[in-house]
């Protein structure tokens, strides 16, 4: 299974879950028993990228404590905004537009901040 940057971002009409399932099971040519995962995986990471960046603009931490606090308080092996520079502020962002927009819930809505280094091409480093 190739890294996750090059999985593709689900657009899911509302009762096509299958079909959408099986087309993104094609495109990264994984084990079909995968696929939810997959998804269920860019969701966590892409919110908890988020919540970081809110922690940031909130001045909670700078990106390297908010890191260092998930590293150590809950021994992550990197914390969720070296893990959004490494996998892309870009597909993050994508994700959780995504799931808002097909959820409509509103504990997707992106930060501020995670949007403002969308539109710069800027990393939390």
């Amino acid at each position: 299974v190739g890294p996750i940057h090059n999985l593709a971002i689900i657009h899911m009409a509302q009762g096509d879950y299958e079909q959408a399932a099986a087309g993104f099971r094609r495109a990264i040519d994984i084990n079909p028993n995968w696929t939810w995962g997959y998804i269920k995986l860019a969701r966590t990471l892409a919110m908890l990228a988020n919540e970081g960046a809110d922690a940031v603009l909130q001045g909670v931490a700078d990106s390297a404590g908010v890191d260092t606090a998930m590293k150590l308080g809950l021994s992550h092996p990197e914390g969720p905004l070296e893990t959004a520079d490494r996998i892309g502020i870009t597909l993050m962002n994508a994700i959780l537009v995504n799931l808002q927009g097909h959820t409509g819930d509103d504990r997707y809505r992106q930060s501020l901040l995670l949007q403002r280094k969308v539109w710069s091409d800027g990393t939390f480093r």
